[in-house]
């Protein structure tokens, strides 16, 4: 294996150097073990931020599709722009103070509430019991009797508004 060697990396001092074949054998498996180390560092740095970006991205997509749903509310931000802030240290200009006005963020849980999406394609699969659930207390609506039936993403079945 061959190792690139750019013209600012500097190589350690002449007496650092191996000194004999003995030595230089060490070394150079040394430098080896070193180098795929980093390599596999390298690479599981670069799958856990891929990994928090495809949460992150997953999140906000949630985030905005309940939202359009009024299953949740949304956290109101007020802000103001200030020309001149500061003190007799510093000076900003053109500063922009946010500030959180009212509660954060909640579920919605009346569902009268909530806004139906448009789906264009199959309507979605209603929730199937799970296999230890009895048939005898399955009611006709799919669910378990005494608790509503519920479709995969989150609405009653039969309680559109109407």
């Amino acid at each position: 294996m061959t190792f690139p060697i750019k013209g600012g990396v500097d190589l350690p001092t002449f007496d650092a150097r191996p000194q004999n074949s003995n030595e230089e054998s060490v070394w150079r498996s040394a430098v080896k073990t070193g180098w795929d180390d980093g390599q596999k560092q390298a690479d599981a740095i670069l799958d856990a931020n891929f990994n928090r970006l495809t949460r992150d991205y997953t999140g906000m997509l949630l985030y905005s599709t309940l939202l359009q749903e009024g299953m949740i509310s949304s956290t109101r931000v007020a802000e103001s722009s200030q020309t001149v802030t500061g003190d007799g240290k510093q000076l900003m200009l053109g500063d922009t103070l946010r500030r959180v006005t009212s509660s954060k963020a909640s579920f919605e849980t009346n569902p009268n509430k909530w806004r139906p999406t448009v789906n264009r394609g199959k309507a979605p699969a209603v929730k199937q019991p799970s296999s230890t659930q009895s048939e005898a207390a399955v009611s006709s609506a799919g669910a378990p009797k005494g608790s509503p039936a519920t479709q995969i993403n989150g609405r009653p079945v039969g309680d559109d508004g109407k």
